[in-house]
């Protein structure tokens, strides 16, 4: 996979002077769409900040406070931007500001081996030192044992092979239970994915990481930290 450093994105923001500032080259995309990220530390306290920012942009931003700070949305053009600030003292304030362009086009492609017809409901990829690890959730309107023989297929079809040291759901008739796990390996990349029933049809979430962190092993345990935060059973 190649990919490329994150870029700036949405509004050019004016700091203070002392102000520290760092674009992070630990890439992340959204459905395919790389987004950028900023951090800084500015020499002032979060209110004096905050109104700083909102001065700069030429709509009124939506305002969240948090327990150990505040949020602010906002939109410049086809950009959507975020900012979340902290108050690190009485006078000194963390910043990380992220943008994205929803009408760029993908610069990361879909995974080859994903079937076609199937609704992606979340897409979340992120890229560190150690490689990229791309999180998916995708819904379809095949039952669930269709579809858990239509991705054993299109992987093996891919070249992936089954991890034999986990415990996968054999890729036969329909499981017993729900819902199906398998594992897989190819080329160094390890792939879970997690199967299950929907009112309207099935879903399935998926965890791969590529090459560069080959050596990451995906624990069973895991797993279920993963769907309690995106409620598999209740995509909609």
């Amino acid at each position: 996979m190649t990919t490329s450093p994150a870029r700036a994105l949405g509004p050019d923001w004016q700091l203070p002077a002392g102000s520290t500032e760092a674009i992070d080259t630990n890439a992340m995309w959204l459905f395919g769409r790389q987004a950028s990220l900023k951090t800084f530390e500015v020499p002032a306290n979060i209110a004096d900040v905050a109104v700083g920012l909102i001065a700069q942009v030429s709509a009124p931003p939506q305002l969240q406070a948090m327990p150990d700070g505040l949020l602010m949305a906002g939109k410049a053009g086809d950009v959507h931007w975020l900012v979340r600030l902290v108050a690190t003292s009485a006078t000194r304030t963390h910043g990380s500001a992220s943008a994205i362009d929803l009408q760029q086009r993908p610069t990361l492609p879909a995974l080859r081996w994903q079937p076609a017809g199937m609704e992606v409901r979340m897409d979340v990829a992120t890229r560190d030192d150690t490689g990229v690890v791309r999180q998916q959730v995708l819904t379809g309107t095949s039952s669930a044992p269709v579809l858990h023989q239509r991705l054993c297929a299109a992987l093996q079809r891919q070249g992936w092979r089954m991890d034999r040291t986990m415990v996968s759901t054999p890729c036969g008739p329909q499981p017993l239970s729900w819902p199906a796990s398998s594992f897989w390996q190819h080329n160094g990349s390890t792939l879970a994915l997690v199967t299950d029933r929907q009112a309207s049809g099935s879903s399935v979430f998926v965890l791969q990481t590529d090459p560069a962190n080959a050596g990451l092993r995906i624990l069973p345990e895991k797993l279920g930290d993963w769907l309690s935060h995106v409620r598999i059973g209740e995509v909609r």
